[in-house]
């Protein structure tokens, strides 16, 4: 094998710049043809100053290669994703390299958006920079600090409802940001995908059932009726809602059974329907779904 093509083999057949696949028949003079990119970092010599050093070699698109030049390459983020300040990709992943540790990487508005950027960025690392173990992860209790920091704090004690996946961590981090402005929550529930201890001794935990809704689902779903019933009106209320709410407190509608509901549940799943669909169709069938909480 020549140079080209070990450092394919070596890459995936995929452009370490684009991230999109590089077709190995592909004439080199062609655009979307393969080539090689030696790549040359900065590195501080006390007695030269700074030098260029020859790095690694990896596979780009002849286009992609000859666009980068001798600038700082950059690796984009998928447009797809809904992302709030984003850090440069290349450049963190250097300092991990560097350093080890952790570093935020974006802000997403929704956990949903959060956890579909965690996938994104630990596939996209993982072929990035192979040899450097990467976990990416949502951190909602973070988000969530933030997003309290810039309110006002209730002038009496809220009820919280924190429902879906990430329920056990929001709820966790508004309790301790109530807690430090002397603030205790009025009650409330906490349904996660899992067991979880309670975070203050007035919020009441249990755990629902994914990716389809079962006894659990419709247990949490009796205790959210439950907790309603305890907030009166004028009362203040904080609803901590992430994915994964429609299964984990998935229950029929009045009139229709939980054997029916929990069928038409597996069979929209199994659809292949983007999940889009299958919550406009779910959402009708749903005690909670169609704005019913």
């Amino acid at each position: 094998m020549n140079r080209l093509e070990d450092v394919g083999a070596a890459n995936g057949w995929r452009c370490w710049l684009c991230d999109e696949p590089v077709d190995p028949e592909m004439s080199v003079n062609d655009p979307r043809g393969p080539s090689v990119d030696m790549i040359v970092t900065n590195a501080n010599s006390k007695a030269k100053g700074s030098r260029s050093v020859v790095g690694e070699t990896r596979l780009a698109h002849r286009a992609c290669n000859t666009k980068k030049g001798a600038v700082t390459p950059v690796v984009e983020w998928d447009p797809e994703l809904f992302v709030v300040d984003p850090a440069p990709i290349l450049g963190t992943v250097e300092r991990l390299a560097r350093k080890g540790g952790r570093e935020v990487m974006a802000r997403c508005s929704t956990a949903a958006d959060g956890e579909a950027a965690a996938n994104w960025l630990a596939d996209r690392i993982g072929r990035l920079a192979p040899d450097l173990a990467t976990v990416a992860a949502v951190e909602p209790g973070a988000v969530l600090t933030a997003t309290l920091d810039r309110g006002k704090t209730p002038d009496r004690s809220p009820h919280i409802l924190a429902l879906g996946k990430a329920a056990p961590a929001m709820a966790l981090a508004a309790t301790a940001w109530l807690t430090k402005r002397h603030v205790a929550p009025a009650g409330g529930l906490v349904v996660g995908a899992a067991p979880s201890a309670s975070p203050h001794p007035a919020l009441r935990t249990h755990h629902g059932d994914h990716p389809e809704p079962r006894a659990h689902s419709a247990s949490s779903a009796r205790l959210l009726e439950e907790a309603c019933a305890a907030i009166a009106p004028g009362d203040i209320v904080w609803v901590l809602l992430s994915g994964g709410a429609s299964s984990l407190l998935g229950a029929p509608v009045a009139g229709m059974t939980d054997h029916d509901y929990q069928g038409l549940c597996h069979i929209l799943l199994g659809s292949g329907l983007p999940i889009i669909e299958v919550n406009r169709i779910r959402k009708r069938f749903s005690r909670w779904g169609a704005g019913r909480l």
